[in-house]
């Protein structure tokens, strides 16, 4: 997995569930000597940077705004203030900071690249996006190469994804994660020549490993064998009963089978190690809501898009939950999003165009469902088989 220098940032250590991957990694800081009395610039930017480089955010950005009073507008200051603010958790502030950088040297590389970071590890995936693959053709080194394919993958570009996770994987041949996500990557597009390749070469490298079972597992889930499915997730639960996803893979299948005891165990399981797991929350809320439990089912739509705020399915499932809650002009927040993001989406459609009936909006509510009936009759018109 993908660590960078604390002059670029990190990332957590999973790559199986995407909430992992975008964990905080907490920051050991280092008590400093403070600088001397009336200090020079020159002084105060190295007191600054030693704090920095030694995980003492607050003092260095403290020590950057006083060095920035001296010198406004330094590019070089703007940066290392947005990577202090930004090890603190304030990604948008630090965000704010990199484009006020940017607007004093516009296409900097650097304030490029750490940008690009910074809206990653704020989940604003497809702002990240650009950047990424930017800073990743312009320094090719496996961080930033990584990077760009896990910030596709989020944004399920799966085919693009794939081109950097090759790359990164060549950088470094030897990363079990970066394989684990390519993996999956291939899986979503169906590509089961190239999961069969790279789970050989998870197993070259690590034989038995959880890795390479539930790889296994998740392609014979692909291909409706389900028992064998579960069979692998078995195996791969022997080798690491911690494994990330593994408890997530086994719900589903028996979330999809009609076995909600199971699929909630399992799910509880996963979400117990892993909280942020966006399938086991957003599943997990499937199974409250379809129990006539959406009040319930709510925290885990919303710790799912916590994770991942671009998450199709939750968005539409938390708009449902709050419907079902007689609370529509809740409703419309997540609905209005997701149709932003999926214009084509039927059902959001519908439940959009219930939710503003709800609200009194007679016209705006009868034409989103009228579209969604369009959409509806479209989608079954295209999957017509063609008469000879």
């Amino acid at each position: 997995m993908t660590k960078l220098p604390r002059t670029h940032t990190k990332l957590g250590k999973s790559v199986l569930a995407l909430a992992a991957l975008l964990a905080v990694s907490s920051q050991k800081t280092l008590a400093q000597p403070a600088p001397p009395p009336n200090p020079t610039l020159s002084e105060t930017i190295a007191a600054a940077s030693l704090a920095l480089s030694s995980g003492n955010d607050a003092q260095a950005e403290s020590l950057f705004r006083k060095a920035l009073g001296a010198e406004p507008g330094s590019v070089p200051l703007l940066n290392n203030l947005a990577l202090s603010i930004g090890h603190q958790g304030r990604y948008d502030e630090a965000i704010a900071t990199y484009r006020q950088a940017l607007a004093g040297k516009p296409n900097d590389p650097i304030t490029t690249r750490n940008l690009g970071i910074a809206l990653f590890r704020a989940k604003h995936f497809a702002d990240a996006a650009p950047l990424l693959e930017q800073a990743a053709t312009a320094t090719p080194s496996f961080q930033l190469t990584e990077l760009a394919g896990l910030d596709l993958f989020a944004l399920n570009r799966y085919a693009k994804a794939v081109s950097y996770l090759e790359k990164a994987s060549a950088l470094q041949p030897d990363s079990l994660e970066t394989l684990d996500i390519l993996g999956k990557a291939y899986l979503q597009l169906a590509d089961y020549a190239e999961v069969r390749r790279v789970f050989t070469r998870i197993m070259m490298l690590k034989p038995d490993s959880a890795a390479a079972h539930v790889l296994l597992a998740l392609a014979h889930d692909k291909l409706f064998e389900e028992k064998e499915a579960i069979s692998e997730f078995n195996l791969a639960a022997q080798t690491d009963p911690n494994y990330p996803g593994l408890h997530t893979g086994l719900g589903v299948i028996y979330w999809r089978n009609a076995r909600p005891l199971d699929a909630k165990r399992e799910f509880g399981l996963e979400l117990q190690k892993f909280p942020n797991d966006v399938v086991a929350n957003c599943t997990m809320g499937r199974i409250l809501r379809r129990e006539d439990k959406p009040a319930e089912a709510v925290p885990y739509f919303q710790s799912a898009l916590a994770a991942n705020p671009d998450y199709g399915d939750a968005l539409r499932e938390l708009g449902q939950s709050w419907l079902s809650m007689h609370q529509p002009e809740k409703a419309i927040v997540p609905l209005r999003q997701l149709l932003t993001r999926m214009p084509e989406e039927s059902e959001a459609h519908y439940i959009y165009g219930t939710a503003l009936l709800e609200l009194g909006r007679s016209a705006e509510g009868a034409s989103e469902r009228k579209r969604a009936g369009e959409l509806i009759a479209r989608q079954y018109k295209s999957a017509a088989p063609k008469r000879p």
